[in-house]
Parts: C-alpha cells; structure tokens; sequence
C-alpha cells in the first residue's frame, strides 16, 4: 500500500475526464458551501472595510529650488573664465541684476539674466 498523507485522498481512478467548462461549472456552485480552517485564506471583505478610499494619496514634488543651484554657478564661472573676464567682473553684474555681491544668494529666476549679461559680454571681448 502506497504511504500517503492524512490530509490527502487519492483520486479514484475510474472518474471520467471533465471538461474545463464543466470543471468551471463545477467549481462556481460549490464555493459557497466551502468549510475554512485555520490553514484557509481569509474572504476579502467587501468595501472599503480597511480605511483604503480609491482616491490616489498625494506625493509631494521635490522643492523647487529658491536660489541658484551649485550647477548653474559653476556654469556662470566657467563662461566668465571662458570669455576671457576676470572673475571679479561678475560682481558688479551680480548687484546690478539682483541685488546681491555672491552668487550664493543669486534668485533662480535671475540667472538666465545673468548668463545673458555674460554672453553679451564675451561677445564684446
């Protein structure tokens, strides 16, 4: 006699081959006369039964920057150096445009003003 598990009972071998259709058929009426034990999964409750609601929870975007960023600095320096201008001149640039002696507190909206001021500057060197 072949060892089998408790839990287990061997298919009779004499059952007649089933369909997928009447095995769906099948399956779909016994369900709800289902037992469960301890070893069964848990019904999916109906609802929103877990505080879940179906609107998406928003994600806060990155903080948009409020002063120059350390690239857009480099970039500065790199074309003065570039145009051949001292990186002194930038200075007196720097306060006529913004206000401020270092481009540490350079406003973001203020840089494309600035990278204009020394472009036209490199043009007329």
């Amino acid at each position: 006699m072949p060892h089998t598990r408790p839990e287990h009972t061997p298919l009779r071998r004499e059952l007649a081959p089933v369909t997928i259709d009447q095995g769906l058929a099948g399956a779909a009426g016994s369900g709800a006369s289902k037992t469960t034990n301890g070893r069964s999964v848990a019904p999916i409750p109906a609802g929103d039964e877990f505080g879940f609601s179906d609107s998406p929870v928003p994600v806060e975007d990155e903080p948009t920057p409020v002063f120059a960023t350390e690239n857009q600095r480099r970039l500065m320096f790199a074309k003065v150096t570039a145009a051949g201008l001292d990186k002194e001149w930038l200075r007196p640039v720097l306060v006529e445009l913004t206000g401020q002696d270092s481009t540490g507190a350079i406003p973001i909206g203020k840089v494309d003003a600035i990278l204009e001021a020394i472009d036209k500057a490199a043009a007329a060197v």
